[in-house]
């Protein structure tokens, strides 16, 4: 079977660093979008050509945000589980009434929300590891956001590969794509063949990620540097150099 470059290079990220160990479960957090059905089809292919010999739990958070949509989001990730041969859990919360509730932005609660429940879910299955789907697009947005937002160092390592999902947590969150490129993933999943969701309050601006995404780095490439979101990796590479 001929290997796509995308799972070499998940592959490779995998054995170099120690991201995963044979024979253990992993939660993968999967929203329905691009990012974590790659994600998810990548860690199913890698363990299939490996001995890892892996149990992949597929965890779902359905934030009651988009009615239908958000159904059909949760419908559409348990079926690619189940043709994958993966376990799926689902969980509702209301995240923007909670948000409300508490004072705090929507973008946060969410957040925290996911990450508590695959927290949850890893604890409960004998998991270690919770997989999320962050590409190097994400790294280079989260570096910026954190630059406009006034950082310091710490701030500036952007996005680790792996780390405790919460303070002393015995749960290690990793991201196997956080070396690929969002252009590439969407490549992959149509060699592949794979359908994906689209959460449209991704294109909502009215949340600083969001244009930060949709509008100030797509000016940054144009106008100033097309190379900028590398930079922004190198930036945080050397603020990790650092911090250390």
């Amino acid at each position: 079977m001929k290997l796509s470059e995308l799972h070499r290079r998940v592959l490779a990220l995998v054995r170099d660093e120690k991201l995963l160990a044979a024979g253990e479960t992993v939660v993968a957090g999967v929203s329905g979008g691009p990012d974590s059905v790659a994600m998810l089809s990548l860690l199913n292919e890698v363990n299939a050509g490996s001995r890892l010999r892996l149990k992949i739990v597929v965890a779902h958070l359905n934030h009651l945000l988009r009615g239908d949509a958000a159904a059909e989001d949760a419908a559409f990730v348990k079926r690619l589980a189940r043709r994958l041969g993966n376990e799926f859990v689902l969980k509702e919360a209301p995240v923007k009434a909670m948000a409300e509730r508490e004072g705090r932005s929507f973008e946060d609660v969410a957040r925290q929300e996911r990450y508590a429940f695959f927290e949850a879910l890893a604890k409960e299955h004998g998991a270690k590891k919770v997989a999320v789907g962050h590409t190097a697009d994400d790294h280079a947005e989260t570096v910026l956001h954190r630059i406009i937002r006034g950082s310091g160092l710490r701030g500036l390592r952007g996005i680790r590969l792996q780390r405790p999902i919460s303070d002393g947590s015995p749960i290690t969150l990793i991201r196997p794509l956080l070396t690929c490129w969002r252009a590439e993933i969407v490549g992959y999943l149509k060699e592949k063949g794979l359908d994906y969701r689209v959460d449209e309050t991704n294109m909502d601006t009215q949340y600083l990620r969001n244009r930060i995404r949709v509008e100030l780095l797509p000016v940054l490439e144009r106008s100033y540097n097309p190379g900028v979101k590398m930079a922004l990796i190198r930036l945080a590479e050397a603020a990790q150099q650092g911090y250390e």
